[in-house]
């Protein structure tokens, strides 16, 4: 849990800390940072990951607000999934042991997640480099940047549909827990 807070929220925070000033001196600048479709929707088994992608959110949001009246902008880039080599980095894998009670509901949800919509098409991740650089060079920066199908669909449902509807379209698609 800290060495993922330490990389994806404090090591956020001291590169921020860093520009800001320079930033902030010269009445303009971009700050981009990368969240991801989990910073908005948590999964299970995978809390603490989107724990560190909502402070990103978080931190973002405040962020913009702190720094617009000195002229600096601030866009969240939010991707689903991508075919890269993420999960090799993983730092710890989210597999129970079989006498866990979580163990056959993990195996479940593991089955189920190509449900999900847009789940069976992961783009290509230059995709989102390509979203980064137009965000960081964009004369009207966005708030927010869904990037990838399943982040399209699944943010997109989740934006617009009340937290009771969506766990229940969720739990319908998921159908994880019987």
């Amino acid at each position: 849990m800290q060495k993922l807070f330490e990389t994806n929220v404090f090591g956020l925070l001291r590169v921020t800390r860093a520009v800001v000033p320079h930033m902030r001196a010269q009445g303009s600048g971009a700050v981009v940072n990368v969240s991801s479709l989990a910073g908005k929707v948590s999964s299970p088994f995978g809390g603490l990951y989107a724990a560190t992608k909502h402070a990103v959110e978080a931190l973002s949001d405040a962020l913009y607000f702190e720094l617009h009246p000195f002229g600096v902008r601030v866009g969240i880039v939010e991707p689903g999934g991508f075919d890269t080599r993420f999960g090799d980095n993983r730092m710890m894998e989210r597999t129970f042991n079989s006498a866990s009670p979580y163990a056959e509901l993990e195996r479940r949800f593991g089955e189920r997640q190509s449900r999900l919509p847009g789940s069976g098409e992961r783009g290509d991740a230059r995709d989102v480099a390509r979203v980064i650089v137009e965000a960081a060079t964009a004369e009207q920066l966005r708030r927010r940047y869904l990037v990838g199908k399943d982040a399209e669909l699944i943010g997109g449902l989740h934006k617009q549909m009340p937290d009771e509807d969506f766990e229940r379209a969720m739990r319908t698609a998921l159908d994880f827990w019987e």
